[in-house]
């Protein structure tokens, strides 16, 4: 499970330079979704 967190945190990077304007809202979300326990998406 935690490397499967490390390989999301990776492609969020790049993700987030290459949006750019939506950087701060992919980091905010991620940032949620490690600081909380797992919940189910949706």
């Amino acid at each position: 499970m935690l490397s499967s967190l490390h390989a999301t945190a990776a492609s969020l990077s790049d993700i987030q330079v290459s949006n750019g304007d939506q950087q701060a809202r992919i980091t905010l979300s991620f940032a949620v979704s490690r600081s909380t326990p797992f919940t189910p998406q949706g």
